[in-house]
């Protein structure tokens, strides 16, 4: 999974080792899962608007309960595709990634 940890407390951000232990213990516990064919039932989602970019200060939250019927395991389009790939290749080279993750502000 992609992961942005911008801050672990006050004044302090990942250095580029830490952040490429979380990316192999991230990717080995997202191998194992895929391996698995585990997967989620979902039956509703929550929609949250957050007072900051790094989501620790909710501001509101609203429940969407899902209608029933079978799953749509259709797969995405193109463009959602290419976007989400877009989104998860940012972080393919850790050392260019690591000013992202270290951004005053990530986590306020």
């Amino acid at each position: 999974p992609k992961t942005t940890l911008g801050a672990l407390r006050k004044d302090r951000t990942l250095s580029l080792e830490e952040l490429e232990r979380l990316a192999v213990v991230l990717s080995s516990c997202s191998r194992k899962i895929v391996d698995s064919g585990w997967h989620a039932t979902i039956s509703e989602l929550t929609m949250t608007v957050f007072k900051s970019t790094g989501h620790e200060r909710l501001f509101d939250k609203l429940m969407l309960p899902l209608e029933g019927g079978p799953p749509d395991v259709a797969s995405p389009d193109h463009e959602a595709r290419a976007y989400t790939e877009q989104v998860l290749a940012a972080a393919d080279d850790l050392q260019a990634y690591l000013p992202d993750v270290q951004r005053p502000g990530s986590s306020e």
